[in-house]
């Protein structure tokens, strides 16, 4: 890729450390990674390399330099995948649901309706344990109580909350007057460069119209991203200005390590067989004990004094809670539940 004449001590240096190290080379060759501009000649500047793990394992795949999501620069972006593309692994804590563009009303109407599908079974299972002459229920009452009220709201929210998607840029300012601006600042962009490839001479009428349609692209960014953070601290209040903090946060994802399973034997390679390391070595079963007391529920004059949880104290915990808090397994937030208090106001009271 490079001259051997225009090779300097600096750069010899560099290659050979990667060499030294194990390091591959992951780009093809020829391939350019940066657009000349005006009289400019197209480059090869960024490249990519692989350590020998790396590589042999196949953890790098379908690398590609992609010039569209270049945007403003001039440089493209290389884009690659880490791990094997054959081995799907879902991650179940992620957030199912986008309950920021949820609606009350249809939720709760959702939820009313799963409820009373089955009149027996909510009867039963809800209305005769969580009320107010019920004074006893089992731990086994409790739980199908609970688990039946989770799955009513689960197939609410799947029926009426919208679901999260991976959207092409992870910008929550972005809107359509930016895509069309962008769309036609690159337009403006090829037209040129093919002009110059064409006819060896830079068009005065084509740059000027590129160089005006880059700085309103530009300017349409700045005030995309001020009217929409203006707007949000505008709309702050006790729940979500903590959240502000989370602008400067960046979230990263790294394909995990390999873990040794113990000497003379395989390392664990594969998602399923990290966990399952990660299982019996954090987690192992628990010891049984040789004299094990009995468990003694019975009441005694030196117990505490009960003191029972009022409605307004039940309320005030569930709604001073952040709305938009890490969402469980089942993809269900604190929005979720104080909705659901509007319909189910004694059965949440009386759970607690």
């Amino acid at each position: 890729m490079i001259e051997a004449e225009s090779i300097t001590t600096r750069t010899q240096d560099v290659v050979d450390w990667l060499e030294g190290q194990g390091f591959l080379l992951q780009s093809e060759k020829d391939i350019h990674t940066r657009s000349g501009s005006g009289t400019q000649q197209d480059m090869v500047i960024d490249l990519t390399f692989a350590n020998e793990t790396a590589c042999g394992q196949g953890m790098l795949q379908n690398h590609i330099v992609n010039p569209d999501l270049a945007l403003l620069s001039d440089h493209h972006a290389l884009t690659f995948t880490i791990g094997d593309p054959r081995e799907v692994i879902t991650n179940i804590t992620e957030a199912k649901y986008n309950w920021k563009d949820a609606k009350e009303d249809v939720f709760v109407e959702a939820l009313y309706q799963e409820l009373h599908k089955d009149p027996i079974l909510y009867e039963m299972t809800i209305h005769q344990v969580l009320n107010r002459d019920c004074t006893h229920a089992s731990n086994q009452e409790l739980d199908d109580a609970v688990r039946l009220i989770n799955t009513c709201m689960e197939h609410a929210a799947e029926k009426s909350i919208p679901t999260c998607r991976m959207c092409s840029r992870s910008k929550p300012w972005w809107n359509g007057a930016l895509t069309t601006a962008f769309n036609e600042m690159r337009t403006a962009r090829d037209m040129a460069k093919s002009y110059y490839q064409h006819f060896n001479c830079q068009s005065i009428i084509m740059n000027t119209e590129f160089k005006m349609l880059c700085k309103r692209a530009l300017q349409l960014v700045k005030t995309s991203k001020r009217d929409y953070y203006n707007k949000l601290t505008e709309e702050a209040n006790e729940r979500n200005m903590w959240d502000f903090r989370k602008w400067m946060n960046r979230k990263w994802t790294y394909t995990s390590l390999v873990l040794s399973r113990g000497e003379g034997v395989e390392p664990a390679i594969s998602h399923s067989d990290k966990c399952k390391i990660l299982r019996t070595t954090l987690f192992p079963p628990q010891p049984q004990l040789t004299n094990e007391p009995p468990i003694d529920l019975e009441p005694r004059d030196e117990d505490m004094t009960y003191h029972e949880v009022t409605k307004r104290e039940v309320h005030n915990m569930l709604f001073t809670a952040a709305l938009m808090n890490a969402p469980r397994i089942t993809g269900m937030t604190s929005k979720a539940y104080c909705w659901t208090w509007s319909i189910m106001e004694e059965e949440l009271y009386h759970l607690v």
